[in-house]
């Protein structure tokens, strides 16, 4: 896995960005995209090159505090002043279709977005959207996960080099900043779980399952957000789940389950009949870029390696490593299907898809500059 950390990552980071770069820089006349696309690659290089050779503590702390706070205000401007009913993406109006019908008593999975489309949000990411929803603006999602991911940061890596980048290398992805303007909840679902699985790994650690009944919980929240979800949630549990007691493994799998099932009912109760639910569900919409049996095939996987999870250094590896093959398969799948001008110019694959990876991209990265610099002393 050290090539991954050494090349591959930083590589995946650079060419999702170039991606959506290429995608929406097509639409705008006035600079060749490849001019971009250029000009993208030397202001990261910079970014590398600046931090790693800027030794001065308080600059760092500076920096990185006027970085955040600048950006969070931006955030927070971008989603009072975009218009999201003229957004040609329906991702806001999905969550906000979702829970507008929960509390008018209705099933949420009949309800129509802003551009005609059906909600796959599943219970968990309705509960994490419920805050925003009553702030007014699903969007503030984001601006929280920004926060949340700058708090990951301060709290799990050593040096302030490390801090920087990775909140410099999230301000900078221009598919962070899509997400942001179309009010997508995607890479903030992955935010989330990426510092759950970070915090409770630490816990898990020396505490075997830390705490089964809200690690349980969460788990079960979080399991409810996206099929994929499970992915990373079984690289982090396996392990400390086989090694815990029977008592602890059993209040941890009755928690998860529990949770399952009281969020699924709270939204599966509103359904009018039997034939509704087989038509309208949300796991029919989320498998629609790739068939079921390889998504199933893909949660599988993780299970063979279980023995390999041993440090978070691992941990985050192998869950980029799985949560990259469902996203590639489907890419692929749909390269080969309809050709890439299809994939650019008429969506024929959302490539927001790849924002599944982006905060554990950004973290390795980061928690890689954080050791270097750390050894370097």
């Amino acid at each position: 896995m050290s090539a991954i950390k050494k090349f591959v990552i930083p590589l995946l980071y650079v060419l999702i960005n170039l991606l959506f770069i290429y995608k929406y820089g097509m639409r705008q006349g006035k600079i060749n995209v490849f001019i971009l696309q250029g000009l993208y690659i030397v202001a990261i290089l910079f970014i590398f090159l600046i931090i790693q050779r800027c030794n001065k503590t308080r600059y760092l702390q500076i920096a990185f505090y006027v970085s955040l706070i600048s950006f969070f205000l931006f955030s927070v401007l971008i989603n009072l002043k975009v218009n999201e009913s003229a957004l040609n993406v329906d991702r806001w109006s999905a969550m906000d279709a979702t829970i507008k019908a929960f509390f008018e008593n209705k099933y949420p999975y009949t309800a129509l977005t802003h551009l005609n489309g059906r909600s796959s949000n599943l219970p968990g990411l309705m509960i994490i959207g419920l805050p925003f929803y009553l702030l007014g603006d699903i969007g503030f999602l984001q601006s929280f996960s920004l926060l949340f991911f700058a708090f990951v940061l301060f709290r799990t890596l050593r040096t302030w080099q490390a801090r920087l980048l990775g909140i410099l290398l999230l301000i900078f992805s221009i598919s962070f900043l899509w997400e942001m303007y179309v009010k997508s909840d995607l890479m903030s679902n992955f935010i989330l779980l990426m510092g759950f699985v970070i915090f409770l790994h630490e816990k898990n650690k020396t505490h075997g399952l830390y705490k089964p009944l809200v690690s349980g919980i969460l788990t079960g929240l979080l399991l409810l957000t996206r099929i994929v979800a499970i992915i990373p949630l079984t690289i982090l549990f396996i392990q400390p789940f086989l090694q815990s007691s029977l008592r602890k493994r059993l209040w941890f799998f009755l928690s998860i389950f529990t949770t399952a099932i009281v969020l699924s009912l709270l939204l599966i109760r509103l359904c009018p009949d039997y034939d509704t639910f087989i038509h309208y569900n949300p796991l029919l919409l989320q498998n629609k870029q790739l068939p079921f049996i390889i998504s199933f095939l893909f949660i599988l996987l993780p299970f063979f390696f279980f023995k390999k999870y041993k440090t978070l250094n691992h941990i985050l590896s192998y869950c980029i490593l799985f949560l990259s093959l469902p996203v590639f398969s489907a890419f692929t799948i749909s390269l080969v299907k309809y050709g890439f001008n299809n994939i650019v110019y008429e969506s024929a694959f959302d490539i927001s898809y790849f924002n599944i990876l982006m905060p554990f991209l950004i973290y390795s990265i980061s928690e890689d500059i954080d050791k270097k610099e750390i050894k370097a002393g």
